[in-house]
C-alpha cells in the first residue's frame, strides 16, 4: 500500500495486486464486515445433481442426475438416434464381445443400432466407458467407502452427450452465458487395477476428473484428405496383453496378424498367460498331448511364422512339421480340443466360441452357429460402402444440407418430382450437395501444357478438394479438461489454436502449488467458468473474440485462478449430425476422454492406428474416490462455494486440522 497524505485528500490510499500470493478478501454490501455461510446445500441455478449416495442416481453401468433439478431452457421432444451404431461402439455405448461375434451381426449392430431418448427426461445420462477392441481396461465401479457409496476410479470413468448435435435434445448449456459452476467430491487414493489403462500410455495424463467438450475427433477422417501426420500407435503391446514385450521386439502388427520380421524367431522369446508360457529348448519343443482339454501342461508354439494369433485360426505344428491343430474349429480361448487335427481347411473369416459347434465334424468357413443353428456369415470389405439413415457416404466430407418447404424450390416438371397434387402441407424437403471448394480462379488453372486443367478435367481437382478436411478446426475451445496431478496440484487444461505448431492445435494449461489436494483426503473442488465482459447468449452461433477466466476452489478456498483465455465454443463437428451421433457435446467425470484410441471401423478386427490430439492431451482418468457431481448455471459466489464445502464435510474437515 501506498499513501499521500499530502495530496489534498484524493487518492489517499493505493493498492496493488502483485499476484505472487492469493488472498481471500470478502467485501460485505451491508458495511459489517462479515459474511454469513447458509445452512445446508445451495442449490442456487442447480441444474443437475450426481449423488452416488442416492439411489435415483445410480442404476446398472449409469450415472443419472437427479429429477429434482433440471435447466430451466432443457428441452427434450423425444428423440432417436438412427446411426448411434456407427459412433457409439468406440466408447461403447454399442458393446459386444470382439471374438465372440460374427460379421452379419456386427455390422447389425454398426449400422441398425438406434438409441432412443424418451420425451421430458431432462437428466443428465453417464455411461461407463469401455473398449470393444480389448486393448484398454477401463475398471470402474461403485464402492462403499467411508460410510457411503461412492464410485471407485481405477482407470474407468463415465462419459456422456447433454445435447444432440441440432439441439432438439439439450440438458446442459453450450455456453457459459453469465458464467457455470462445477462441484466435484473426490477422495485421490490409489487403487490397484488389471490389464493396460489410458494412464500407463499417457502417463501425463492421469488424474483427469472432469472433461466437457466434444468426445473424439471427426472418425471418418481415414477416408477424407487430411494435411495432418498423426504419431502412430506403438505396437509393442497386443489386445489382453497375450503378446508380450519380449515377442514384439521381433514382431509387429500389420494388416491384422503377427507378422515376423526378416531376422531368426528367437526361441527364448514367448507368450504370456496360457498361450505360450515354455522356452523351447535348442533340441526343439516338446509335443501338446493329444487329449489335453484344461489340463496343466503348456502349449509350445514352434512355428509363430504360422501363426494367425489375432485371428486365431491358425495353423501349429511341431518341430517336425507334424500339423496338431489347424483351425479354430478345433480351438478355443477357453479349452483346447486337439483330437480332431486330420480336419484341413484354412478358415479365415471368423472367430471360435460360436461359430461351428464341437461335434461339427466338416469344416465350413461360411457357416457360424446362431441360436442353436447354422447360419450363413459375410465377409467385410474395409473400403466398404456406408450410409447414414439421412443417405450420406460417410467417407464423404463437406456435404452440404439445406432444409426447406418452399414449395416453388420442390415443383418441378419430371416424371417423379413434387407436384401440387402429390403435396402433403408441412412437409420438410432436405437438398444436399458438397461444398464448393475454396480454390484459384478457374482461369489461373487452365492452361495449354500437357499437365495443366482444361474445362473438362478441372473436375477431378474439384473432386479432390471436395475430400479435403481440416481436423484442428473442430477442436479450437472445444475440449477442456480439469485433473489433479500426483504431486496433489490441480490445474486445466484447454485446447487452443496455436498457429505456431504444425497442426495449428495448442493446449494452455496451469495449475497450483503441489499438496492441495491431499492424499487419502476428501476434497470438494468447486471449478467457477465465467466470461470476461459481457455474457455470452446460449443462442450465439459465434463466441469469436471473446474471453474467459477459471477460478478453481479446493475446500471453500480459492486455489487458481486463470488468465484470460479464450471463451469455451462448444459445438458439432464440421460434419453432418447422422454421422457424429453422440460425440459433440460431451461431459465425463472421473476421466478426461478416449479421443479415437478405441476406434472401431467396418473392419472391427484392425486395430487403430494412429494418436490423435484429443487422445494424446486428454486420454487419462482420475484414480480414486468421487461422491457426485454439482452443474450450477451461475458463477457460485465464495459464501456458497463455502457453504457447499461445509455441507460436504470438506471444509470443517480442513478447518479443524489447522486448529
Amino acid at each position: 500500500m501506498a499513501s499521500n497524505i499530502l495530496n489534498h485528500n484524493r487518492e489517499i490510499f493505493g493498492v496493488r495486486l502483485d499476484g505472487t500470493d492469493l488472498w481471500d478478501f470478502h467485501i460485505s454490501l451491508d458495511g459489517s464486515g462479515g459474511y454469513n455461510v447458509g445452512d445446508g446445500l445451495s442449490d442456487r441455478c442447480l441444474i443437475t445433481l450426481l449423488d452416488t449416495n442416492d439411489g435415483d442416481c445410480v442404476w446398472m453401468d449409469e450415472l443419472i442426475g437427479k429429477d429434482t433439478y433440471a435447466w430451466s431452457e432443457a428441452s427434450n421432444p423425444g428423440i432417436t438416434l438412427h446411426n448411434i451404431g456407427l459412433t457409439g461402439v468406440d466408447n461403447g455405448t454399442i458393446w459386444y464381445q470382439k471374438d465372440r461375434i460374427s460379421n452379419r451381426k456386427f455390422i447389425e449392430l454398426y449400422t441398425k443400432s438406434e438409441l432412443t431418448i424418451n420425451e421430458g427426461d431432462l437428466r443428465l445420462h453417464l455411461r461407463k466407458v469401455r473398449g470393444n477392441n480389448g486393448i484398454y481396461a477401463y475398471p470402474v465401479d461403485t464402492y462403499v467407502e467411508d460410510g457411503g457409496i461412492v464410485t471407485r476410479y481405477a482407470g474407468g470413468f463415465y462419459q456422456g452427450f447433454f445435447r444432440d448435435c441440432e439441439g432438439a435434445y439439450k440438458v446442459l448449456p453450450r455456453r457459459i452465458s453469465n458464467g457455470l459452476t462445477f462441484e466435484v467430491v473426490m477422495k485421490r487414493q490409489e487403487i490397484p487395477h488389471d490389464g493396460l489403462t489410458l494412464n500407463d500410455v499417457h502417463p501425463d495424463n492421469k488424474g483427469f476428473f472432469l472433461y466437457i467438450g466434444t468426445r473424439a475427433e471427426n472418425k471418418w477422417y481415414k477416408g477424407y484428405i487430411v494435411s495432418d501426420d498423426f504419431t502412430k500407435k506403438n505396437p509393442t503391446y497386443f489386445a489382453d496383453d497375450y503378446l508380450s514385450g519380449e515377442y514384439a521386439k521381433s514382431y509387429c502388427l500389420n494388416s491384422q496378424y503377427v507378422i515376423p520380421s526378416k531376422s531368426p524367431y528367437d526361441l527364448n522369446g514367448y507368450f504370456s498367460g496360457d498361450y505360450l508360457n515354455e522356452e523351447c529348448s535348442p533340441n526343439g519343443c516338446k509335443r501338446i498331448k493329444h487329449n489335453m482339454y484344461h489340463g496343466d501342461a503348456k502349449l509350445i508354439f514352434t512355428s509363430p511364422e504360422a501363426l494367425n494369433t489375432y485371428n486365431d485360426n491358425a495353423r501349429w505344428t511341431d518341430t517336425n512339421g507334424h500339423r496338431w491343430v489347424e483351425n479354430e474349429v478345433l480351438t478355443s480361448n477357453r479349452g483346447y480340443h486337439t483330437g480332431k487335427s486330420s480336419v484341413s481347411c484354412n478358415c479365415s473369416s471368423y472367430f471360435a466360441d460360436g461359430y461351428l459347434a464341437d461335434n461339427v465334424d466338416k469344416c465350413d468357413c461360411s457357416i457360424y452357429a446362431i441360436d442353436g443353428y447354422l447360419a450363413e456369415d459375410i465377409s467385410i470389405d474395409p473400403s466398404m460402402e456406408l450410409t447414414t439413415s439421412g443417405g450420406h457416404d460417410v467417407w464423404q466430407p463437406n456435404v452440404v444440407e439445406i432444409r426447406s418447404d418452399n414449395k416453388f424450390l420442390m415443383f418441378d416438371r419430371t416424371k417423379d418430382g413434387m407436384t401440387a397434387d402429390k403435396w402433403e402441407e408441412g412437409t420438410e424437403v432436405v437438398l444436399s450437395d458438397i461444398r464448393i471448394p475454396d480454390m484459384e480462379n478457374y482461369f489461373l488453372l487452365f492452361d495449354r501444357t500437357d499437365d495443366g486443367y482444361t474445362a473438362s478435367t478441372i473436375s477431378s481437382l474439384i473432386e479432390r478438394k471436395g475430400k479435403e478436411y481440416d481436423i484442428s478446426t473442430d477442436i479450437y475451445a472445444n475440449a477442456i479438461g480439469f485433473r489433479v496431478d500426483d504431486d496433489g496440484s490441480i490445474g486445466y487444461k484447454l485446447s487452443v489454436m496455436d498457429c505456431d505448431s504444425d497442426d495449428n492445435l495448442g493446449v494452455i494449461e496451469e495449475y497450483t502449488h503441489p499438496d492441495i489436494v491431499k492424499y487419502g483426503e476428501w476434497a470438494t473442488v468447486a471449478i467457477n467458468i465465467v466470461p470476461v465482459g459481457a455474457a455470452t447468449d446460449e443462442c450465439a452461433d459465434s463466441v469469436s473474440g471473446k474471453k474467459m477466466r477459471i477460478v478453481i476452489y479446493v475446500n471453500g478456498r480459492i486455489r487458481l485462478v486463470s488468465k484470460e483465455l479464450p471463451i469455451l465454443d462448444l459445438r458439432p463437428l464440421n460434419d453432418t449430425c447422422d454421422k457424429q451421433e453422440g460425440v459433440p457435446f460431451n461431459i465425463s467425470i472421473g476421466g478426461g476422454t478416449q479421443g479415437l484410441c478405441d476406434v472401431i471401423y467396418p473392419d472391427f478386427m484392425s486395430l487403430p492406428e494412429d494418436v490423435l490430439p484429443l487422445e494424446k492431451n486428454f486420454g487419462g482418468t482420475f484414480i480414486g474416490y468421487i461422491r457426485g457431481m454439482r452443474v450450477h448455471d451461475c458463477p457460485l459466489t465464495f459464501t456458497e462455494i463455502v457453504g457447499n464445502s461445509i455441507h460436504d464435510g470438506t471444509y470443517l474437515h480442513e478447518v479443524h486440522k489447522q486448529r
